[in-house]
């Protein structure tokens, strides 16, 4: 438990996420909501910019950006990239900002009061972003803050307890080099009991 409590007092503090572990004392959203299958289950896509995710690995960092994701477990999500470890494929490999589009999960009753993620990639409000819908209504946001190195967000959920929620993710800018791209992983429920 003070553990726990630590890892939040350091990050709310600003210290830099790089290979912070999460807590212990986790659920997942949905099966999947970690991305650690390797595959986009429960999870469907619009455009292209998620077609070929999830991202395998410390994308970033083989492509000499000298910073890591700050990736938990094996898969994450990264529209920049385009490393899925198949056979063939080279880390490093990239698909630019130009790719568009939209990931959305598959509905889930909202059961705890935290929802916790990382996420990275391009600042750009209403373009850029991650959304938790609630009967179809965006009643939370998040954006990265133009770094590769994603962060832990908590969302307090608690009014919503018990409905039916999906969490989308979209990149809607096309600009090549313009951070037109965002990173995600992990999402959960932050349990401090």
């Amino acid at each position: 438990m003070k553990s726990m409590w630590l890892i939040l007092i350091v990050l709310l503090a600003g210290a830099p996420p790089e290979k912070i572990q999460p807590p212990a004392v986790t659920t997942l959203l949905f099966e999947n909501s970690d991305f650690e299958s390797g595959t986009l289950k429960n999870w469907t896509t619009t455009g292209d910019a998620f077609s070929r995710q999830p991202t395998m690995g410390e994308n970033p960092y083989h492509r000499g950006r000298g910073k890591y994701a700050n990736i938990q477990g094996e898969y994450w999500i990264g529209s920049y990239e385009k490393f899925t470890g198949k056979p063939g494929e080279k880390p490093g490999t990239i698909q630019g900002d130009q790719p568009t589009g939209t990931l959305q999960s598959v509905p889930f009753v909202i059961g705890g009061d935290l929802i916790a993620f990382l996420i990275g990639g391009g600042q750009i409000p209403g373009q850029e972003y991650v959304a938790l819908e609630v009967d179809g209504e965006e009643v939370r946001r998040a954006t990265g803050r133009y770094d590769e190195t994603m962060e832990l967000i908590f969302w307090y959920v608690r009014e919503w307890k018990g409905q039916t929620a999906r969490i989308v993710v979209k990149d809607l800018v096309a600009i090549p080099e313009s951070w037109g791209h965002i990173n995600v992983d992990f999402f959960h429920y932050l349990n401090f009991d």
